[in-house]
């Protein structure tokens, strides 16, 4: 049964580490509007398109791939983490305490697919990003990392 618990809980971490994710992505202050621009990429390490869709900023960089959440870099994600105004903006979202932006809407819509391990969108970078997330959120945010853990054990 420890096991068990354990395992549950390490799912229901990694679903919220997938929702934070998804939601320091993007800032809310970025429009919507904003044509995206095409560049080349030759430092991306997996096999992608030659063309990739990369916003002026932040330097989110989104593949053809099947997916809706964008590749984040380690400098767009350490800038994200740092924005304290940001990250409760999205905690207060992903708690259902305060409005959501469309980030925040992809939250609640990936949430139920990673909680039952159905993510198969997520490649490995995106699970490191996310185990570094959780991370940051347990350490400087434990209220709301408790109230999440919670929030997701009875169904969001």
């Amino acid at each position: 049964m420890a096991r068990s618990s354990s395992t549950s809980v390490t799912m229901k971490v990694f679903v919220i580490a997938v929702c934070v994710c998804a939601a320091l992505a993007l800032p809310e202050e970025v429009k919507m509007e904003n044509k995206p621009t095409v560049v080349k990429s030759e430092t991306l390490a997996a096999p992608l398109p030659t063309s990739i869709v990369k916003r002026a900023t932040p330097q989110v960089v989104s593949t053809q791939r099947d997916t809706s959440l964008p590749n984040v870099s380690e400098d767009v994600l350490d800038k994200a983490l740092s924005d304290r105004r940001f990250v409760q903006r999205q905690l207060k979202c992903a708690t259902g305490e305060g409005p959501c932006d469309p980030i925040g809407r992809k939250i609640k819509a990936h949430a139920p697919l990673v909680l039952r391990g159905m993510c198969v969108k997520c490649s490995q970078t995106e699970i490191k990003q996310i185990q570094r997330v959780m991370s940051h959120i347990q350490k400087n945010y434990p209220k709301e990392y408790t109230k999440m853990l919670k929030q997701y054990q009875s169904g969001f």
